[in-house]
């Protein structure tokens, strides 16, 4: 009924995806390769032209970009991970992230310890993670029934196409947005206001956009030129990844500065595990835990570790790379976390 199924034997082959790859990773794998991001360019760019126009028509004439900036992000990772149809319609796609900031709000301490009492928050998650299967089960409804299919191949489609049952669908979408939107929302808002305040690295910054623009848009400036804009959405997949070496490094460090919390893990096996110290191990069962500041605020790794400077990621500088697992803004070691396009 949706047509011939993506090639899941390539699927399964991407990267370093084997035997001990997660279903999540591989199916993350899928949505990312190349082919798909390609795709996707020309309809994210035209959702960040429109996010910046809504912008500039505020009657304030300024915004909250935790606000504005972290509703942009949301839609563009929906169209990566997600739903074309909440990306495309502004009140489903409201009424989608309320349900999700829910389950996202409701991760408190209390119910990380106690996971089984019935806490008012596990009671707010049960809710908003059963309207949000409602609303994925109605669109995946929708398409049964009328057999029309996205243009561009989205996650539901592909995990309808492979097989995955609705559950599963619903777990793969809800993780992958959490896992690309909390850090890339919050980050990205955040880079423009430690920009905003920085009139160095702004100029800097905009000279680079410049440059990467005009370098795909040659010849002769005249009054007809395409904007700065237009000449943007000229831009190949290749430049985008390879043309803003300074804006990864803003990103970088608005990472580093606002990644609180721990690293956990817990271990499954029935051996002690050496944890690399001495003769310290982590007993079966044991979860070793990890204070992500320890590192990043540490100033014989990070000169003045409070100051938000990208030009510690320089190679003259490349304070990130002074010690063993130095910067831990997307995981490290064997097991990295998989990045979406936005925290790349």
């Amino acid at each position: 009924m949706f047509g011939e199924a993506p090639n899941i034997q390539e699927h399964e082959k991407i990267g370093v995806q084997d035997e001990h790859s997660s279903p999540f990773n591989r199916r993350v794998a899928w949505l990312l390769k190349s082919e798909q991001l390609q795709a996707k360019l020309s309809t994210m760019i035209s959702d960040v032209q429109d996010g910046i126009e809504a912008i500039s028509k505020s009657p304030q004439g300024r915004t909250n970009p935790f606000e504005s900036i972290y509703r942009l992000v949301f839609r563009m990772t929906l169209r990566m991970v997600g739903i074309e149809e909440l990306a495309e319609d502004t009140e489903l796609r409201e009424r989608f992230m309320h349900y999700f900031e829910m389950i996202d709000e409701s991760a408190t301490p209390a119910l990380v310890m106690f996971p089984r009492f019935p806490w008012p928050a596990l009671i707010k998650r049960y809710y908003a993670g059963t309207r949000l299967y409602m609303m994925i089960e109605d669109i995946g409804k929708k398409r049964r029934q009328s057999g029309k299919n996205p243009k561009d191949v989205d996650a539901l489609q592909y995990l309808l196409e492979r097989g995955d049952g609705m559950q599963e669908i619903v777990f793969f979408i809800t993780g992958a947005l959490f896992a690309g939107q909390l850090n890339s929302g919050i980050n990205a808002a955040m880079v423009l206001c430690y920009l905003a305040s920085s009139p160095g690295w702004l100029a800097r910054v905009r000279t680079e956009v410049q440059k990467a623009a005009s370098k795909y848009s040659p010849g002769k400036k005249t009054k007809d030129s395409p904007s700065l804009l237009e000449q943007l959405d000229a831009l190949p997949l290749e430049a985008w990844e390879a043309e803003f070496p300074l804006i990864q490094m803003c990103l970088r460090d608005s990472i580093r500065l606002n990644l609180p919390g721990t690293f956990f893990r817990k271990n499954t096996s029935s051996e002690p595990i050496p944890t690399g110290h001495g003769d310290e191990m982590i007993p079966p069962g044991s979860f070793p835990v990890y204070h992500v500041t320890d590192v990043h605020m540490d100033p014989e790794v990070y000169s003045e570790p409070e100051k938000w400077d990208p030009s510690r990621y320089t190679a003259e500088r490349a304070e990130d790379k002074k010690t063993t697992h130095a910067y831990l803004g997307w995981g490290s070691g064997r097991h990295p976390c998989s990045k979406l396009p936005m925290t790349s």
